[in-house]
Parts: C-alpha cells; structure tokens; sequence
C-alpha cells in the first residue's frame, strides 16, 4: 500500500466515523433527555470533534504529500469552495458542543436536569444545518477528483 493509498483510506474512514457521530447526535438530542442520554450525546459529540480534527489532519496531509500537490489544490477554486464550506460546519458545531458541555455541568448539579425545548429545538437546528451541509462535501470532493475547479 503506497502513502497516497493509506492516506485516502484514512481520510475516507475518519470521514464515515464523522457522519455516524453527527447521525447519533441527531437520534439522541430530544425533548426530555435524561442524565444518561445527554451523556450519551457529549460522547457522540467529543466522538465527532475528534474526527472532524483527525479529518482535517489527515486531509492535509492528502495535500502536501498526496500525488496532486499542494499546488492542484490551492489553486483550485472546488478545493477552495470544499474548505469554506468544512469551516461553515466547524463554525456551526461550536454552538451545540458549548451547549452539551452546560447541559453536563446542569446536570452534575441537578440529577433532575432537563434540558429546554426551545434549547433541544435550537441545538437541533444547528446539527441538522451541519448535516445538510456535510452533504455538499462529497459532491464537492466527487468534482475535486475529477479535476473541476482547476
């Protein structure tokens, strides 16, 4: 297996472990969640924190050291597009990471905790905002291989 290879299998990989965490999330963010559930949730979201890191990481790497050169890809408006459109969703995940983490702290202090609807109903908002967007990047990829934007 070549560098190229290992590196597009890593990055493809890490790409499917980000969407299964943004899929949980999705299931398990409702109305009423208890003290497990929203545990649950900060697991999926840390889950899925460390993937969009590693993603990124790894999706670098496919540029400096991949066959196309850093060159192909920053001179490559689709390539340019595909970035703005992961740090839209990067943007968008801060909201309900913050969300969870004090949704957590409530809870250590009340067992009780609830979270509000409006709450649930605003951090929903946002994750599905990620997942609508989250769409465009293999279609953005798709024409990134096939050498449109050049």
């Amino acid at each position: 297996m070549t560098i190229y290879t290992a590196l597009a299998s890593l990055h493809h990989i890490l790409a499917f472990i980000l969407v299964a965490a943004l899929v949980v999330e999705l299931f398990l963010i409702r109305p009423g969640m208890n003290a497990r559930e929203i545990r649950r949730l900060v697991s999926a979201d840390m889950l899925y924190g460390a993937a969009f890191l590693m993603l990124l990481v790894f999706g670098f790497a496919r540029v400096f050291f991949g066959e196309s050169g850093h060159l192909y890809y920053f001179g490559n408006g689709v390539f340019l597009l595909k970035m703005v459109v992961f740090a839209l969703i990067a943007t968008l995940s801060i909201w309900p990471t913050v969300t969870f983490f004090r949704w957590r702290s409530a809870m250590k202090l009340d067992g009780e905790f609830r979270p509000a609807h409006t709450s649930v109903r605003r951090v929903r908002g946002f994750i599905a905002a990620e997942a609508i967007l989250l769409v465009l990047i293999p279609i953005l990829a798709a024409m990134l291989a096939r050498g449109y934007g050049a």
